[in-house]
């Protein structure tokens, strides 16, 4: 019987020796971005990194997709804040979402679907890879593609 290779699959060799390839976490975190985009089609992606632990702040570090982002985000509210408290996945559907909660986005299409998967090194949030939907819902194979891309980041980023 043969396995189901899943539609998501991670290009582990080749997204590894990009990330190696780049000596700084911006041309990283663009790697990550591109990464996630090329997976999964048609949804906006935006890395974000926290550079000062002492006087902390979410720091868009690369985008890709249809999406632009506010220069200031408010570090500890919303959808972001859910992400430092939890340090775990956070999926939200347009039900669930106000404006508000994606203020940051300077979208002018409506939004599905949000997911945060946080970056961690030994149980410390430095990071979160922002998903955006415009059309679908993400599905667990969707999230667990960009949960591996996320793990394999890490290290670099």
């Amino acid at each position: 019987m043969a396995s189901q290779r899943s539609a998501f699959a991670v290009p582990v060799l080749e997204f590894a020796a990009a990330l190696l390839s780049r000596a700084e976490v911006g041309p990283r975190a663009k790697v990550t971005a591109d990464q996630v985009a090329e997976l999964l089609p048609g949804i906006a992606v935006v890395v974000y990194m926290v550079e000062d632990p002492e006087n902390p702040t979410w720091t868009r570090k690369a985008i890709a997709g249809d999406v632009e982002v506010a220069e200031i985000l408010n570090f500890e509210g919303g959808t972001f804040g859910a992400v430092l408290e939890n340090k775990t996945l956070m999926v939200y559907e347009s039900a669930d979402l106000q404006r508000e909660d994606y203020a940051h986005l300077d979208t002018r299409r409506s939004v599905a679907s949000l997911a945060y998967v946080p970056l961690l090194a030994d149980k410390v949030l430095f990071g979160v890879i922002e998903l955006i939907s415009y059309e679908q819902l993400f599905s667990t194979e969707m999230l667990e593609a960009v949960h591996e891309v996320a793990e394999l980041a890490c290290p670099a980023l």
